[in-house]
């Protein structure tokens, strides 16, 4: 009989532990936390463009602030990402990539890996599954 309390402790002690850590990391990771995480302006890996992501109602977009060469400057202003949704955990949030100089739009998945960086990766969809066209770093500055 002392057997069956202990193994309903040790299941009721399991099921606390997996709950309040699912709390913690939910609320870690609320929607308002992922808004403050992505709102600012980012530089990618080449350091060829400055981007500021914004939000309205919910939906982030993200218009070119700076670039490095000056023939490109007519770019400036552009919409590069629009309807990017974030999830509430903040991974694979999906929105549309605009290249600024075809004017192509292509969906792409974000990632954030640690403070202050991203990870994002423009998709096309090729015989009815998702190829990774090209994949870039951000760093929040």
């Amino acid at each position: 009989m002392k057997t069956i309390y202990q193994v309903l402790f040790m299941v009721a002690a399991f099921a606390l532990v997996v709950g309040v850590t699912a709390v913690v990391v939910m609320l870690m990771n609320s929607s308002a936390r992922m808004k403050t995480k992505l709102e600012g302006m980012w530089i990618n890996e080449s350091n060829s463009i400055r981007i500021l992501f914004h939000d309205i109602d919910s939906v982030f977009q993200g218009n070119i602030i700076w670039v490095n060469e000056i023939q490109q400057s007519q770019i400036l202003g552009f919409n590069l990402i629009r309807g990017l949704m974030m999830k509430s955990f903040g991974q694979r949030s999906t929105g549309i990539y605009v290249d600024p100089v075809t004017r192509s739009e292509s969906p792409f998945q974000l990632w954030f890996q640690g403070e202050g960086q991203m990870k994002m990766v423009l998709l096309d969809k090729v015989n009815g599954r998702h190829e990774v066209l090209r994949e870039e770093k951000w760093f929040r500055l």
